[in-house]
């Protein structure tokens, strides 16, 4: 039997939940073509309300600006996360509204993108060449704490 990859992570926190009430959010890279659900536990169903196709995968982003900065995607996510705090706020403001700002965003409960974040390294890599890699980690930073605008 199969189960869709983000039905599965939903179910795992039900054992903690009893019969009660909860919005259940999920958010990975990619399962079963999705990167990131929003559902409804109503004590004894998972009702999904919402579903964000991978083409609008904030971890392929993430995977996309650790390959652009020479390191290793899918491991190394964490070293990008760590340089943002080192960024001059200046320069990464600049980088933001230049290159971050229109990438990713939510439409309701449902992310969306400006392009398919499965392509995702290749525009970067063009984009970000001459960048500095603590302004590129500040300004992806700065993406993820306003998707919600």
């Amino acid at each position: 039997m199969v189960i869709d990859h983000h039905l599965a992570h939903s179910y795992s926190v039900i054992p903690n939940l009893g019969n009660q009430n909860t919005l259940i959010f999920t958010l990975d890279g990619e399962g079963s073509g999705l990167c990131a659900t929003v559902s409804v536990f109503d004590g004894k169903n998972i009702i999904r309300i919402s579903e964000s196709s991978k083409s609008a995968s904030l971890g392929y982003l993430y995977a996309a600006i650790t390959t652009c900065l020479g390191m290793k995607p899918l491991e190394h996510e964490f070293k990008v996360m760590g340089l943002a705090p080192y960024a001059k706020k200046d320069k990464v403001q600049t980088l933001f509204e230049k290159e971050f700002s229109k990438i990713i965003w939510l439409n309701g409960l449902e992310f969306k993108s400006g392009f398919d974040m499965t392509f995702a390294d290749c525009w970067y890599f063009d984009k970000l060449k001459y960048e500095r890699f603590d302004n590129v980690s500040g300004a992806l930073q700065l993406l993820v704490e306003k998707i919600n605008y």
